[in-house]
């Protein structure tokens, strides 16, 4: 049985509050949801409702994440210990609470099981807190580079800060990045960005991580480490037009600048 035009038009106001940041109204909605679903279709149609009550929690849950509601999350779960939706938010929940040991076994047990770049991302940073950089950067390797270039942003983020603490003063300028696929994709991101002349403040870290990037694994070239210095300079400008020069901005910059020096 097709969900009925109400819900439909329900769960289309459901990702407008998401998008909003509405997440209480998001978490409201989905328990309304459930039951509003459920009594519409009876017993006719167990396999569709389950379905949608599944989605459902899955988006309750990613609203308790946004709003750091660990427990609310941890209590979804374990509610619901079918849905397999829920799993990978339940390792990241998991994550969150620096529980990086069972974030680890977690994901690895969802990967086990099929592919999943929420999974994936938990467990790199997971191996990454552990003290496992290597590791965690092989890892990111295997991730799919989702298509949303805010979540590519993201990821991109987070692999380039494991790959630089992991630097020694062995691997200093031991490191060609044009070899690398994720470096590579970092460095299209940034360029792109560029066009307009200056990166939006939501890309400084990406651009700090790369700039730093440079400086530290291609510092036997001179291009490439005057490359990494305007990058750094770049992350500077979009924090001061931000943020100016309030101690939120100071704060920011502070990684920045010693990077740069």
């Amino acid at each position: 049985m097709p969900l009925s035009k109400s819900t439909l038009e329900r769960l289309e106001e459901l990702q407008s509050l998401f998008e909003k940041q509405e997440y209480d109204q998001v978490i409201s909605e989905c328990i309304s949801l459930r039951s509003s679903s459920k009594a519409e279709q009876g017993d006719d149609d167990d396999e569709s409702d389950a379905q949608l009550a599944n989605i459902l929690y899955e988006i309750q849950a990613k609203a308790h994440l946004q709003l750091d509601q660990l427990k609310e999350v941890q209590d979804l779960v374990s509610s619901q210990s079918n849905n397999s939706r829920l799993q990978p938010l339940a390792a990241y929940a998991q994550y969150r609470l620096k529980n990086y040991s069972k974030a680890k076994k977690l994901s690895t047990s969802i990967i086990e099981e099929s592919d999943n770049v929420l999974a994936r991302h938990v467990l790199a940073q997971s191996l990454y807190r552990m003290g496992d950089t290597e590791s965690s950067w092989n890892e990111y390797h295997s991730i799919s580079i989702p298509d949303d270039e805010v979540e590519q942003a993201q990821l991109l983020t987070n692999a380039l800060g494991v790959r630089n603490s992991n630097a020694t003063p062995l691997s200093v300028g031991s490191e060609n990045g044009e070899n690398d696929a994720l470096v590579e994709k970092a460095q299209a991101i940034f360029s792109k960005e560029m066009m307009n002349s200056e990166i939006p403040f939501d890309m400084y870290e990406l651009a700090y991580n790369l700039g730093t990037y440079h400086l530290l694994f291609n510092a036997d070239d001179a291009e490439d480490t005057s490359e990494g210095g305007s990058i750094l300079e770049t992350a500077e400008t979009a924090i001061r037009n931000e943020l100016g020069d309030d101690e939120e901005a100071i704060e920011d910059l502070a990684p920045v600048l010693l990077a740069r020096c």
